[in-house]
């Protein structure tokens, strides 16, 4: 029994050891550092001196690492969607230039938050908000915007 005792305790300390493996699954703990990411914190500006007709197009993008639509919509669309946007835009009937245009359209600025969208979860980098409104194929108006995140 001596001769085999040094051996018993070793091994029942592996045995017990290998259970507590087997039956508690353990997994590997400690710290972890997920990647920064944060929300664009920019603003789309939007802006008609003269009538903007209500089925204009307008689009937005974000460029950058990735290239992503952040909303294409018509003026009607966008304003029933953001409904704060109507307290400074008017609807009524008036003339555009430059669109060769003549009815009923919005005019006035708006400046949309763009954490007020669904943009989250960016890298750290360079981004530029291009924001266009399209009307019948012309470009009414565009403007971009550098963004550093």
């Amino acid at each position: 029994m001596k001769k085999i005792l040094p051996y018993i305790l070793p091994a029942a300390s592996l045995a017990a050891i290998l259970l507590l493996f087997v039956f508690a699954r353990p997994a590997i703990t400690g710290f972890f550092i997920a990647p920064q990411k944060q929300v664009l914190n920019a603003e789309i500006r939007i802006t008609a001196d003269e009538v903007l007709p209500e089925d204009a197009i307008i689009n937005a993008y974000l460029e950058g690492d990735i290239s992503k639509e952040v909303f294409s919509m018509s003026v009607k669309d966008f304003m029933n969607k953001y409904p704060e946007a109507m307290k400074n835009f008017s609807y009524r009937q008036g003339r555009n230039i430059q669109l060769n245009y003549e009815g009923f359209g919005y005019i006035g600025s708006y400046v949309l938050t763009i954490g007020n969208l669904d943009i989250e979860n960016l890298e750290k980098g360079k981004y530029t908000i291009k924001t266009e409104i399209i009307w019948q194929g012309k470009v009414v108006s565009e403007t971009t915007q550098d963004v550093i995140v």
